[in-house]
């Protein structure tokens, strides 16, 4: 970790010494150079997705685009508003198979579907997604819509007028929808279902199609809970914070957080029941999450689990030692058979066991000289999220107070993962040795993007494209 400052000669006599500010606010870079990481790929701008054939990304200027991996095609598919510097939300969104949903930070959201728009004036938070199905709710959380992308018919799922607590839900790969509200002691499914019945605050379920879990917490320990296929109900654990993206699920293994007495330790269930501690550590471990993937992105087809601790990210396994990966810089996730890092611009793939230079990795040839399919400003307006002259108001934020409250509005510095890391990890051209990554720190969360020039400056004295990290809340 280090800073930048810029010295010149004083025409007074002596040399200035002054920070390379960026915005309002001075940088800290983060550099990673863990020997596991290798480069796979590059994009354009900050990571947001990725899957088999596309990247979607968001470059210096707010633009959102979709990167061709096979063909290294760029596709700017709209324009983003720029935060202010007192803006406490982030934009975050994911591929689907059919294009794009993105929500931005002033509570626009919109879907890019079949190479054309969904309508745009939705206003809204977008809570789950899956396939081609999303849930969103309204800015006052009343009423919750059902949107399928490739027909882009929107329905309303569930009213609830007046609330005052979260609607946090999941979609199974099947369609199946399974919320909760803290109003309610149950976990609602498909027709009358309902799974649970403990005291507390019932915080976000989900799903892997076959099982079901759930946490409620009672302000002192937060309690999770699985529900089988074969109807069964076992109780995991108790662990001490209240942070609602504690489980993972995939494959019939779930993984939680579960209270030594001192702090939370991670554990597996795998699905013929038997249960396996992977952490043990004198600090808290947390999962690795990122908004709108709660849940699923950091466990494997075999039960292998990513977890974060004291700024490191570790794979843990069964009846192993936790190995070290590198740091807790970016996000990580299971995807394809392998477990990837996206950080800033670079895609990383993880070399696990003996393995400590990914020579088997295929190194990026960078996104210089690009095809770029080019927007028109008239295309762009389509999706440009900037709010009405009068209607510039943030949507009501829920109260911070409650945990794992949505959507990710407030900081939650007890739980908050570093998996919203809004950096650049190298420049475009020719990858660095083994894995660097760089990425301005909290510092510079919530800054002003109309800054470029300041950027470009640092970005010559280091190597590296500078852009925005922030913390996402689960």
């Amino acid at each position: 970790m280090f800073r930048i400052t810029l010295q010149s000669e004083n025409p007074g006599g002596g040399v200035l010494s002054i920070p390379a500010i960026y915005g309002m606010y001075t940088p800290v870079y983060y550099v990673e150079e863990s020997p596991k990481l290798s480069v796979v790929q590059r994009a354009p701008g900050t990571i947001i997705d990725f899957d088999a054939t596309r990247i979607l990304f968001r470059d210096h200027n707010y633009l959102l685009g979709v990167v061709d991996r096979a063909t290294e095609l760029v596709t700017y598919i709209g324009e983003l508003q720029p935060p202010t510097p007192h803006t406490k939300t982030e934009d975050y969104g994911a591929l689907t198979p059919s294009g794009v949903v993105m929500q931005s930070w002033n509570g626009y959201l919109f879907a890019w579907a079949n190479g054309r728009f969904s309508r745009t004036e939705r206003r809204g938070w977008i809570d789950a997604v899956n396939g081609d199905s999303l849930l969103w709710m309204t800015p006052d959380e009343d009423q919750i819509n059902l949107l399928t992308l490739t027909t882009d018919v929107d329905t309303t799922f569930h009213l609830r007028p007046g609330t005052t607590t979260p609607f946090q839900a999941d979609i199974a790969a099947s369609g199946d929808i399974y919320y909760s509200t803290y109003e309610e002691p149950s976990i609602r499914g498909p027709g009358e279902l309902r799974l649970g019945n403990h005291p507390g605050y019932l915080q976000r379920p989900i799903t892997d199609g076959t099982n079901v879990a759930g946490r409620w917490w009672n302000g002192a320990v937060c309690s999770s809970y699985l529900y089988t296929a074969d109807g069964q109900e076992v109780f995991l654990g108790d662990s001490r914070q209240g942070n609602a993206a504690g489980l993972l699920a995939h494959a019939g293994y779930t993984a939680f957080l579960k209270s030594d007495g001192a702090v939370n330790q991670v554990w597996v269930r795998t699905p013929a029941g038997d249960l396996h501690q992977l952490s043990d550590f004198p600090t808290s471990s947390r999962f690795d999450q990122q908004r709108l993937r709660i849940g699923h992105d950091g466990i494997s087809d075999t039960g292998e689990v990513v977890f974060l601790n004291d700024g490191k990210r570790y794979i843990g396994r069964p009846g192993e030692e936790p190995e070290e990966i590198g740091s807790d810089l970016g996000h990580a996730r299971w995807f394809d058979g392998g477990w990837y890092v996206t950080l800033g611009n670079t895609l990383f793939e993880v070399a696990t066991g003996d393995a400590t230079t990914g020579d088997a990795a295929v190194a990026a040839e960078g996104m210089a000289g690009r095809p770029v399919m080019e927007r028109s400003e008239e295309e762009l307006d389509l999706v440009h999220t900037a709010p009405l002259a009068a209607d510039t108001a943030e949507p009501p934020a829920p109260d911070p107070s409650e945990p794992g409250a949505a959507p990710d509005t407030f900081e939650d510095v007890e739980a908050a993962a570093l998996s919203g890391d809004l950096a650049s990890a190298g420049a475009l051209g020719d990858p660095p040795p083994a894995a660097m990554g760089c990425s301005a720190g909290p510092s510079a969360a919530g800054q002003n993007a109309g800054s470029q020039g300041a950027t470009a400056l640092a970005s010559a004295l280091v190597g590296l494209t500078l852009a925005r990290r922030g913390r996402r809340r689960c």
